[in-house]
């Protein structure tokens, strides 16, 4: 049982992500958190080239697990902690990341699993996992990373596999795989959408 549970479900991280907004738009923590926790599954799917991301996200997944099981009330949802912190002026603390400035990186990388599931959907099987990779992080990631991670990390890609095969590591039914990246895309966006909106309103987006 464990076994399965160290690999990467799409169903489960559509689940996961299906539970990250209520009807009334809000963000639960716990949810995102949980579908985060899968994505670093997906990363391990990637191969070494990105160890550095994966890494960077579990630290920032305990970071704000720590903040919910601390303080539960102001830290139940992304917008009960953007609330409390820009309130407070805690978005920006020198001694602790705050929780906005963690959530913060976690959206970014969002936005590169939204449009690589994207490219790979819309991609044939002959297509090289390496080249969309390589394109959905240059107009991604890529913007918050300096030269000397990008040159090697863009290399690394090349060992990625073709198409078909990558959707082989992901699950046995090639369609059905392909059919559940877009419904990844589907529930994920909307999130996305939420925070980006959240982080604009409340001049976010530059948190060191």
């Amino acid at each position: 049982m464990s076994e399965r549970k160290d690999k990467f479900d799409i169903y489960r991280l559509f689940d996961s992500f299906s539970k990250s907004q209520t009807d009334k738009k809000i963000v639960p923590m716990s949810q995102y958190i949980e579908a985060y926790r899968e994505l670093t599954r997906f990363f391990t799917l990637l191969g070494s080239v990105f160890n550095f991301v994966n890494s960077d996200i579990i630290e920032k997944i305990e970071i704000l697990q720590d903040y919910e099981a601390k303080d539960g009330e102001h830290y139940s949802s992304l917008q009960a902690m953007i609330s409390y912190e820009v309130t407070h002026g805690l978005t920006n603390t020198k001694h602790v990341p705050s929780g906005s400035r963690t959530y913060l990186r976690l959206h970014r990388a969002l936005e590169f699993v939204i449009c690589l599931f994207e490219k790979l959907e819309d991609a044939d099987n002959n297509a090289k996992v390496s080249v969309i990779t390589a394109e959905a992080y240059k107009t991604t990631l890529s913007k918050y990373h300096p030269w000397f991670i990008r040159k090697p990390a863009l290399m690394a890609m090349c060992m990625l596999p073709s198409r078909k095969h990558f959707l082989q590591h992901i699950g046995k039914d090639e369609e059905k795989t392909c059919h559940m990246l877009g419904e990844v895309v589907r529930v994920a966006q909307p999130i996305y959408d939420i925070s980006q909106k959240l982080y604009t309103d409340n001049n976010l987006h530059d948190l060191p």
